[in-house]
């Protein structure tokens, strides 16, 4: 009886969470079909070409406002892609300010996400207790070895949806302060990468920018493959 009636609470206040989390959602969505029409289909369809239209003749100022609040959506959101709005910011602010926008809303967006993930995850292991296959579907989930070097490898992959990482990160046990180093390690690089392709298409080099991007996911295919010995060797380097 009193665990059911925890239980209970628990599922209640989870709700909560996804209701606030989804009328907040809505909210800026709304915000941004008022101020700039056709900005969100585009970005939601994942077509570049017609968000960087919508950004023709606008100022640097309510670019950079308008990109850093996609950005910050964008991982909220879960499933929508991070490469359309970072190849905009570099075409339309250049790959510095561009970066500079995205990267300050994605890590403020992932820790935003990873807090409410960590509160989700005491509430569904409340609910488990009297729900044993929700319990075994936890247990799956779970990341139990080397949870930032996975997490440092996810994100270091360009233009994936990432915004069920920090949700994963908050389940598998990983703490605050490393969930931040890893952002801090992995997200600059393929958000200036992106960014940089996206500048380098307005001069006609785009191959240049491909080519790095594809480099970057031969690095994430190897840290894959290293994946079971390569964080003993860090270790051990870290400790010498």
């Amino acid at each position: 009886p009193v665990e059911k009636q925890q239980s209970r609470s628990a599922a209640i206040s989870l709700a909560v969470i996804a209701f606030v989390i989804l009328v907040a959602i809505g909210l800026v969505v709304e915000l941004i079909r008022l101020y700039a029409p056709g900005v969100w289909a585009a970005f939601s369809s994942g077509n570049g070409n017609a968000l960087e239209a919508c950004f023709e003749g606008e100022g640097r100022a309510y670019s950079a406002c308008l990109l850093w609040l996609l950005s910050f959506v964008q991982v909220v959101s879960i499933v929508l892609p991070s490469l359309p709005i970072q190849l905009v910011a570099g075409i339309v602010l250049g790959p510095w300010i561009g970066t500079a926008v995205c990267l300050s809303a994605g890590i403020l967006s992932h820790m935003t996400v990873f807090a409410l993930g960590k509160r989700a995850k005491k509430l569904l292991n409340t609910v488990a207790v009297t729900n044993p296959r929700l319990g075994k579907l936890m247990n799956v989930l779970s990341v139990s070895r080397n949870r930032t070097y996975v997490t440092v490898m996810v994100l270091l992959a360009p233009g994936l949806p990432n915004g069920i990482i920090p949700y994963t990160a908050a389940h598998a046990g990983l703490q605050g302060r490393r969930y931040f180093l890893a952002l801090l390690l992995a997200l600059p690089v393929p958000t200036f990468v992106t960014c940089l392709a996206g500048d380098l298409l307005l001069s006609g080099v785009w191959w240049v920018g491909i080519a790095m991007l594809a480099a970057l996911y031969i690095l994430v295919g190897v840290l894959f493959l290293k994946r079971d010995s390569l964080p003993d060797k860090i270790r051990g380097l870290l400790h010498r």
